[in-house]
């Protein structure tokens, strides 16, 4: 068996979902389709999650949702009419989403209606059964998968059966929608493998596969192959947008291998996702954020044991998460995200940490990049961070702090955000 997820811009009109019933029904193994809401047909176009999220707005401020649900309406009749498929039935789908967000049925019941929608329509243009994913997608407070989604799962999924069941979403333990992070249908369908015990996880998108840096600014990069589980989570937190790093974890407990393969090329091969490979070295590189950066300067720091927990502390108490922290002798330093303060708590925090801790020198550098480079046992041989380094330098490129070490499938380099993609581009270019 095959469970295929298959993102916005794969199911974002007619001749897209065309080209999906072709894709699904040219092999038999496909049998479990996760689908998302429709996203974008061009670059002016709005995602349909997008216009539910403007519905949430439009009922807090004028009591009905009118205006952006109009569109919605549209945007699925005119699907529907395209395929050639009855629209009565779906009409009243679409009244009935439209009541309970005009009576505040809440955000996460909005936001999953694109793809409880989407999935409506797509089971009756394949002809395939509807599950709808609160009876088996259970979710807990914290995000996490509930044991009880495994046994819902295995009790009304039939492994003989062709299923459609919408992605991003499940429910509660007090049975109310509940969604996972943007991006979360990858989520969906990496618990529906593991469930049903998938021989693949097929993840349809509009790229190629997993690039090696970002395309839209590095032209010369290209598909990855072959990467594994881990590689994959670290490149994702560097901000590589082609998976849900979250959707990992499912699928890398039960080795289940997925792959990332694009919608209007079906026959690449894509990326393959794996547990283990042979080779190592430098796979992707990539950049995220906007951070900055807190130095502090006291004599024999390094002789107040505990100091550095206790300064993370207060930082968490202002919202801040630390990254990264690095420790001298008389100094020690941090990243955190720096739309996590504002300017004026950043100022409290600086008094506070002089009136607690005595520092002789606070400062904070903001408007910070983390660019990483990842790859099996990169960190073993030091010459790619060499190389990495090496390049940066010969373009001028100041390194606030580099991180090596902390995992053998990485390696950080904090600079400047405005150089940030060019820093991308000549590690890029130095490395691959």
């Amino acid at each position: 068996m095959i469970v295929c997820k298959f993102g916005g811009s794969s199911v974002a009109s007619a001749n897209q979902l065309a080209k999906v019933k072709s894709i699904v029904e040219s092999d038999s193994r496909r049998q479990v389709i996760v689908v998302s809401a429709p996203g974008k047909r061009d670059s002016s176009d709005v995602k349909v999650t997008d216009l539910l999220y403007s519905c949430c707005k439009e009922v807090k401020e004028s009591g009905s949702c009118d205006n952006s649900f109009s569109q919605i309406e549209k945007r699925f009749i005119e699907i529907l009419e395209d395929l050639n498929l009855d629209t009565a039935f779906f009409k009243e789908a679409l009244k009935e989403v439209k009541e309970k967000i005009n009576s505040n049925a809440g955000e996460n019941y909005a936001a999953s209606r694109g793809e409880y929608l989407n999935a409506i329509l797509v089971a009756k243009y394949f002809g395939y059964e509807f599950i709808d994913a609160t009876e088996i997608i259970v979710i807990n407070e914290d995000g996490t998968v509930d044991d009880e989604t495994w046994s819902l799962i295995d009790s009304k999924l039939d492994k003989s059966k062709k299923y459609i069941i919408p992605g991003f979403y499940g429910r509660n333990k007090n049975h109310v929608v509940t969604t996972f992070s943007r991006g979360g249908s990858d989520i969906s369908g990496a618990i529906l493998s593991k469930a049903m015990n998938a021989e693949v996880y097929e993840n349809w998108t509009d790229v190629a596969g997993c690039y090696n840096a970002d395309p839209r600014f590095i032209k010369s990069a290209y598909p990855i192959e072959t990467m594994t589980y881990k590689e994959v989570r670290e490149l994702s937190a560097l901000g590589a947008s082609v998976f849900h790093a979250d959707a990992i974890a499912p699928v890398m407990k039960a080795g289940i291998p997925i792959n990332i393969k694009n919608t209007n090329d079906s026959t690449a091969k894509g990326t393959m996702i794996v547990s283990n490979k042979d080779s190592n070295g430098p796979i992707g590189v990539s950049q995220i954020g906007t951070y900055t950066k807190l130095s502090c300067r006291k004599l024999m720091l390094t002789k107040a044991p505990g100091m550095v927990n206790t300064i993370h502390s207060v930082l968490r108490t202002y919202g801040i998460n630390p990254m990264y922290s690095v420790q001298g002798v008389d100094t020690f330093s941090l990243l955190f995200e720096k739309n996590s303060i504002s300017d004026k708590n950043l100022k409290l925090l600086k008094e506070r940490l002089i009136s607690e801790f005595q520092f002789e020198e606070i400062t904070f550098v903001s408007d910070l990049s983390i660019v990483g480079v990842v790859g099996q046992e990169i960190n073993d041989d030091l010459l790619n961070y060499k190389k990495s380094l090496d390049a940066l330098y010969d373009n001028d490129i100041k390194v606030y702090q580099s991180v090596v070490g902390a995992s053998s499938l990485a390696f950080f380099l904090v600079v400047d955000e405005d150089k940030a993609k060019k820093s991308v581009e000549v590690i890029f270019k130095s490395l691959f």
